[in-house]
């Protein structure tokens, strides 16, 4: 009797780990992202990850702004890359172009760095742990903790994953490492984008980034705007996907004025 309570116990010990996303995802799969005009393929340990495949379709008017605007030899920041599947278009489809990719979650992290490995384009990219903000400092990051999630500083109530990151100031962050400036910038931090703005001070203000794609949420998206007009910036276009819920962020396109 005591040897089958051990099986029942142990059986049911194995369907719990069954149950955890992050037992799971130790067995890796790979899939194809939607662009048409380059093989790029993303690792895959969780649903969330399987969504990822299809960023391209999700936001047609970042991949047209890439193709468009980046040139051999420019850089793109991509400020809150996740998995990486905007920072591969940009590297494999614009030749001579670099990346500085900024993710501080931990899973996005490593899977971004595990998908520029398995793309071959880790001599183009450069992939950067931190938050960026108004302030330096260790910050609360809250979401789900698996890759391919949407994790943010500002995350919303009711989510139990907290972990801590640290932030720091673009302009400071550019200074200290030497990153080349950037020409371009994507920024889509869920919520944070004021912020990242307010310690980007100074790499706005200069004439080196001619456009930006930038998440514009319900809420704070007006003020977002207003900040990059005072900073010499256009908002040249305004996007947003079809079939979206009305509470679901534009984007907006702004450039050099």
């Amino acid at each position: 009797m005591r040897t089958i309570a051990r099986l029942r116990n142990l059986v049911r010990h194995l369907g719990r780990l069954a149950d955890d996303e992050r037992i799971r995802s130790a067995a890796t799969a790979y899939g194809r992202l939607d662009y048409p005009n380059a093989e790029i393929h993303l690792q895959l340990t969780s649903v969330e990850e399987f969504y990822r495949l299809k960023s391209c379709s999700k936001e047609p008017w970042t991949v047209r702004w890439i193709e468009q605007y980046l040139q051999p030899d420019e850089v793109l920041y991509d400020v809150g890359a996740n998995v990486g599947a905007y920072t591969l278009v940009a590297a494999m489809a614009v030749p001579g172009a670099r990346v500085v990719a900024f993710e501080p979650g931990a899973a996005n992290f490593a899977a971004l760095c595990a998908n520029l490995e398995l793309n071959e384009v880790a001599d183009r990219v450069t992939p950067v742990p931190l938050a960026l903000g108004d302030s330096p400092g260790p910050a609360p990051f809250v979401g789900s903790g698996v890759a391919g999630a949407s994790p943010s500083l500002n995350g919303a109530a009711g989510q139990e994953h907290r972990t801590r990151v640290l932030v720091d100031r673009l302009d400071d962050v550019v200074d200290r490492f030497g990153f080349p400036p950037p020409n371009h910038l994507k920024l889509d931090v869920d919520g944070g984008e004021l912020q990242v703005l307010a310690g980007a001070e100074r790499l706005l203000a200069g004439e080196g980034i001619r456009s930006a794609m930038v998440e514009l949420d319900r809420v704070r998206g007006p003020e977002v705007a207003e900040r990059l007009t005072g900073l010499g910036f256009e908002l040249a276009e305004r996007f947003s996907g079809r079939d979206r819920p009305a509470t679901a962020p534009n984007y907006g396109l702004f450039v050099c004025a």
